[in-house]
């Protein structure tokens, strides 16, 4: 993650230096799941719980659709700014969804699984079991980590 916080001044390279501001790290999994992710969220039935006015099947359905856009947008108003890097991690079955993010790593999977285990906040997609495992190593790893 220090690769996402390190370089020479500002966005040079593609890489956001941390200049003593509190540089945070957003890990995004983005998950087509071989095109039935907009679909999985039909799981969730007809009597849906609602989390915060907002019902499960749409934050379902939010999580196949990332964009780097809406995920700046759902962090707390203090780090919608360019000292929060906002990283993609994706199975590259949405190219075009992915392409909106300025960082995509590229590393393999299990390097990108510790990233997100250490990141400062994590968006995942609840339909991917990796990200169900993923939730609860960070839940086991601090509880300042927002998942």
């Amino acid at each position: 993650l220090s690769l996402y916080k390190q370089g020479n001044k500002g966005r040079q390279n593609g890489i956001v230096y941390d200049d003593g501001n509190n540089t945070k790290i957003v890990i995004v999994h983005a998950r087509w799941l071989e095109g039935n992710c907009p679909r999985w969220e039909n799981f969730c039935g007809q009597q849906e719980p609602v989390v915060n006015s907002t019902t499960l099947k749409s934050l379902w359905y939010e999580a196949c659709f990332y964009t780097e856009e809406t995920v700046r947008a759902k962090l707390p108003p203090h780090l919608q700014n360019n000292h929060t890097v906002i990283v993609v991690i994706g199975d590259g079955q949405r190219k075009d969804l992915e392409s909106t993010f300025f960082h995509r790593d590229t590393n393999p999977y299990p390097v990108q699984s510790a990233m997100a285990v250490l990141s400062d906040y994590y968006f995942g997609n609840p339909q991917s079991s990796m990200d169900i495992v993923i939730a609860y190593w960070r839940w086991g790893s601090s509880s300042k980590k927002k998942t």
